[in-house]
């Protein structure tokens, strides 16, 4: 009897395992805002994860509540009152408090970012000083090639001419040609920064050389340079000066203009050369042609440098015809003449075209 009695309690107690065992862990099943229950119905330990609902129809966001929501989180939403179901319109406000529809576009991975429920074409996040607001003026949203932004005095637009994208020769301007701006040679310049001395050969002028890119000097394009030159009792021959043009910046680019003034006499003096040049026409083969003249005052009267006058002009000096299409310098040369010693501090130098 206590066998059977014994038996019928354990057969008792594995049904009522059993049972504990097959039933199921609940899992918490996600709802939409407007499916929650009433506040007054949350507990201290409910937990409600929330899905996003409207047209998206995907979980966009969750939010857990584990205690009751206070009046004040939600008073615009439930008008003061503890006893009002707060409702889906309220919850989404209060989280996102620019944007009462549950529709998940305030940010959206397919339709973008909006501000106050909208996002007017065209205009940009700009800070106001204390929020993050829309501009007033509109953008452009196309990109033309080398346009600009600029204002028209209501949006901000791109330009009509087009401006340069690379930073071009050292030395050039920005320049309009009617229709666009572009890199131009012009203006560019050049300076001796230390003193050049000797002169009884042919000696390149430093400073003198004004550098562009090859096919870059213009028709009408000008050259100007103006050096000083003093001289010692030595050298009695008549000084030259040559035009050069080519790659080098030496004496080895081709002299296109020569310049000779009246033979010197054995008497120390000091004076001042200009030498101006006018590009007639460029171009390959021989289509270049150069005229220049060169203007001089010195000291002494007849004697010294030059015994022309004190003030002596050279004019008329026409080039043949050369290319300049693969050039990119324009210098001087002074030859002073068998032991001429001459000294020279100044040398400024500028093409215009």
């Amino acid at each position: 009897m206590k066998t059977k009695s014994l038996f019928t309690l354990l057969f008792i107690f594995a049904i009522i395992t059993s049972s504990f065992a097959d039933t199921p862990t609940p899992t918490p099943t996600p709802i939409k805002i407007s499916q929650m229950p009433s506040a007054t119905s949350l507990g201290d330990t409910d937990v409600f994860p929330i899905v996003q609902s409207g047209t998206n129809k995907k979980v966009a966001w969750s939010v857990i509540f584990d205690s009751l929501i206070s009046n004040a989180a939600f008073s615009s939403g439930w008008s003061g009152s503890t006893d009002v179901s707060p409702t889906q319109g309220a919850v989404y406000d209060a989280i996102h408090a620019f944007n009462t529809s549950d529709d998940g576009s305030i940010i959206s991975a397919s339709t973008g970012f909006r501000i106050n429920g909208a996002a007017a074409s065209g205009k940009i996040l700009r800070g106001d000083g204390t929020n993050l607001v829309l501009s007033t003026p509109t953008y452009p949203n196309t990109a033309t090639s080398a346009a600009v932004l600029i204002g028209d005095g209501t949006n901000i637009v791109l330009s009509t001419p087009t401006w340069p994208t690379v930073a071009g020769t050292a030395g050039y301007k920005v320049r309009s040609d009617g229709t666009n701006f572009a890199s131009y040679p012009t203006g560019v310049i050049s300076s001796s920064t230390s003193d050049n001395t000797g002169f009884a050969s042919d000696t390149y002028i430093a400073g003198s050389a004004v550098t562009v890119a090859a096919g870059d000097f213009k028709a009408g394009g000008q050259y100007r340079c103006v050096f000083d030159m003093v001289k010692t009792g030595a050298g009695t021959a008549a000084a030259t000066i040559d035009v050069r043009i080519g790659t080098a910046g030496t004496t080895s680019d081709s002299s296109r203009i020569t310049f000779t003034f009246g033979a010197g006499t054995a008497n120390a003096d000091s004076g001042t050369f200009e030498v101006i040049v006018t590009f007639r026409t460029v171009g390959s083969g021989t289509s270049a042609v150069v005229s220049g003249i060169c203007r001089a005052q010195h000291n002494l009267a007849t004697t010294g440098l030059f015994n022309n006058a004190a003030a002596w002009t050279i004019i008329g000096t026409t080039s043949s015809g050369f290319a300049s299409n693969t050039a990119t310098k324009i210098g001087l040369s002074f030859n002073g003449g068998t032991s001429f010693a001459g000294t020279n501090q100044v040398v400024q130098a500028v093409l215009n075209q």
